[in-house]
């Protein structure tokens, strides 16, 4: 259980890097239509009507799900666990969100990695509860 927090918990970290990084628009552009082809790669990715400020909502947020795994990775087994279906539940709203995101077809190619990437994460933390371990 402990493995799992320590490494959701330092991946947010490096996600609130690069949401910190994506408030530069030529990062902003890179991160979600260049590389990640979430964005239609029709026109670059620019920031407008607030993005600049969800992105720094975004980052402490992340920030705080980063502390809170890292956090509960040193505690007590039954608050390791209840952060772990904390995490099952966030990464299962973030997949109905890619579902959605997906079928809506408003977005490029690379939402579709958004799936494997939730699944994965939600899939593993209920595999660590189910298994105690």
């Amino acid at each position: 259980m402990a493995t799992f927090l320590y490494f959701i918990g330092t991946v947010n970290l490096l996600g609130v890097v690069m949401l910190f990084a994506a408030l530069r628009e030529d990062v902003h552009d890179l991160l979600l239509r260049r590389w990640t082809r979430i964005l239609r790669a029709d026109e670059p990715a620019r920031h407008g009507n607030g993005s600049r400020l969800w992105t720094v909502w975004a980052a402490v947020g992340t920030l705080g799900f980063a502390w809170l795994n890292l956090r509960a990775a040193g505690g007590n087994p039954a608050w390791m666990a209840e952060v772990v279906r904390m995490d099952v539940l966030v990464y299962g709203a973030f997949e109905v969100m890619a579902i959605v995101g997906t079928a809506s077809r408003k977005f490029g190619p690379g939402m579709w990695v958004c799936h494997p990437l939730w699944i994965g994460q939600g899939g593993w933390g209920l595999a660590v509860l189910l298994n105690g371990t």
